[in-house]
């Protein structure tokens, strides 16, 4: 069993959330600024990504699991992702900034996850649409919620190079 799994966290849960600023720096590595910055059809640019990652590390992460360590049972406020992305003033701003931004960010949570041992968590608190949570299921929540982002903004990245692969599109449609 890895140390992980035996604090009560799936394998890797960890590696994922160290790693996605990482991730996102490679993918975004040589990217002209104006691809970072194109919307997809849903509204979002790689950069709007990036921004939304920064802009909810701290109320949807960081804050519910000290909420859940410090308190008996706290409630946890639901956080409105866009109107929080909104606030944020992150939008717009130069990817090499965000990528940097994120990184340190998130360097500076990862103690905290680090040291949870089992106890801190089991602990839980009410979140005001999911109910019953605990300090692990967050956690669980938060590297889901990265993961799904990084294939959302390789996604964006891979549309317009997708669409220029002529015959090789029709004999591989992936």
């Amino acid at each position: 069993m890895t140390e992980q799994a035996a604090k009560g966290l799936a394998p890797g849960t960890l590696a994922v959330l160290s790693s996605t600023p990482a991730v996102l720096e490679a993918l975004f590595d040589g990217q002209p600024e104006e691809v970072l910055r194109r919307p997809g059809e849903e509204g979002w640019s790689p950069n709007d990504v990036l921004a939304h990652l920064i802009s909810i590390q701290r109320p949807a992460l960081v804050d519910r699991v000290r909420a859940i360590l410090d308190g008996d049972l706290p409630l946890l406020p639901d956080a409105d992702e866009h109107k929080i992305l909104a606030a944020s003033g992150l939008r717009g701003r130069p990817a090499r900034e965000l990528l940097q931004m994120f990184s340190e960010r998130r360097a500076q949570a990862m103690p905290l996850l680090e040291r949870l041992q089992p106890e801190d968590l089991r602990r839980r608190g009410r979140h005001e649409l999911a109910g019953e949570v605990s300090a692990a299921e967050v956690i669980h929540h938060m590297a889901y919620h990265d993961l799904l982002h990084v294939a959302q903004a390789a996604s964006l990245l891979a549309d317009p190079i997708e669409r220029l692969r002529g015959a090789m599109r029709q004999a591989f449609p992936i």
